[in-house]
């Protein structure tokens, strides 16, 4: 087997044979023609979700220029194509997309597949925002599925195995404008008022090192409506991100921008974080947030040497299968480590039974310990997510090591 790295280059997917399909019908060729296919697109994945025994396809090569149809407020997106590229078309049109996350660099479809998100207590994670799929299915058959049809919830948040997405539709709404600010706190006294702190803006970010010895930055993100007029802070200028780093790689704060200047936290055309990391992040259900935080400050001084910082955010629940907050508002725990990995694989494994008593879910596109997670406990519609694949690809093409260890149902 040969060998291509990800993004921050903590992982090398493994793989037979790499393919760069230029169209829809080469890649429906490719997959009627292998055993095993997996896909990449823009590799910001952090475990071995796509490391496949035979064929893996960059899909990069199918990026169109996304198309947005102002009528009804929807953007049209292919493989390979980052936010960042979907960002100027849009706010060109004079819409916006609900949410964005914190990099705006991944790609669409592989955010999607993953149940990727932004935070705010009324937003859902960013595949909420898909009203239709077109996949390459296992049989190499083109297939649309729709919002409100019985599959379709299913193959939103899909792991790679619900059809290689070559299109995917998003709702849009009107443009608006946003005011972020920055401030420092106690990481004690955020613990005690996070549930309320998280709820306080339309995007709220809590950044610490879950300790009192370093001060913890909340970064809140205003959503101004468009009818609302111009909004003149009120407050002190904002504090300069200490654990960030400051400069213009970041979004803008104190100034009341257009949306995409400030729903991410790394401007589009800048490098983002930090690079070198690792990454793992843990869903819970928000009615335990101070417990699921109190849980990981126990750990603080052993975390400590490895870590970077932690993100802490809300979402809205929702109804897609596989979601990582299917059924249940929640916070998550965002880890960026040092690009360590036996070291953080531990660290990750404490972080995971500090949380399991508040069934944490996984991020699936970051570091996790499998072992340690239940998903057919955890997922409700686990059973339905297995049936689902096993008809659109009934072969198993899609099936890789790394989901037949997550879903043991799954035909191999």
């Amino acid at each position: 087997m040969t060998t291509e790295s990800n993004w921050a280059g903590n992982h090398a997917y493994a793989y037979g044979r790499w393919a760069a399909p230029g169209s829809v019908p080469e890649l429906s060729e490719l997959v009627a023609a292998s055993a095993k296919v997996r896909a990449l697109g823009s590799r910001h994945s952090f475990n071995a979700n796509a490391d496949c025994e035979d064929l893996l396809v960059d899909l990069t090569g199918l990026a169109e220029p996304p198309m947005v149809d102002a009528e009804r407020q929807t953007v049209r997106v292919t493989p390979g194509t980052r936010f960042a590229d979907v960002i100027p078309v849009v706010a060109a049109a004079g819409l916006a997309l609900p949410n964005l996350g914190s990099l705006p660099h991944i790609s669409v479809c592989g955010a999607l597949a993953t149940g990727t998100h932004g935070s705010g207590t009324g937003n859902q994670i960013l595949g909420a925002a898909a009203s239709l799929l077109e996949i390459v299915d296992g049989d190499g058959g083109l297939r649309t599925l729709r919002r409100g049809e019985p599959d379709f919830d299913g193959a939103v948040v899909g792991l790679g195995a619900a059809g290689l997405v070559v299109a995917v539709e998003l709702d849009l709404v009107p443009s608006f404008d946003v005011v972020q600010s920055r401030e420092l706190a106690r990481w004690s006294d955020v613990v005690a008022d996070a549930a309320d702190t998280l709820t306080s803006a339309y995007s709220v970010s809590l950044f610490t090192r879950w300790t009192d010895d370093e001060p913890t930055e909340i970064l809140r993100k205003t959503r101004v409506e468009p009818d609302g007029g111009a909004v003149t802070p009120t407050a002190p200028p904002s504090s300069p991100s200490g654990l960030l780093g400051d400069g213009p790689h970041l979004t803008v704060v104190d100034q009341q921008v257009a949306w995409w200047m400030a729903l991410p936290h790394f401007s589009i055309d800048h490098e983002p974080s930090f690079g070198d990391e690792i990454q793992s992040e843990f869903f819970v259900p928000s009615e335990h947030t101070r417990e699921a935080l109190e849980a990981v400050t126990a750990h603080a001084a052993e975390l400590a040497p490895l870590l970077h910082v932690t993100e802490i955010r809300a979402v809205a629940a929702d109804d897609l299968w596989m979601s990582p907050v299917q059924g249940r508002d929640s916070t998550v725990l965002h880890f960026t480590w040092l690009n360590r990995p036996d070291e953080v694989a531990e660290a990750t494994r404490t972080v995971q039974r500090a949380l399991a008593p508040y069934a944490a879910r996984p991020h699936w596109g970051k570091v996790f310990d499998a072992d340690l997670v239940d998903v057919a406990a955890l997922y409700p519609r686990t059973d339905d997510f297995v049936d689902l694949i096993t008809r659109l690809d009934p072969r198993g093409r899609f099936v890789n090591p790394w989901l037949a260890e997550l879903l043991p149902g799954l035909r191999r």
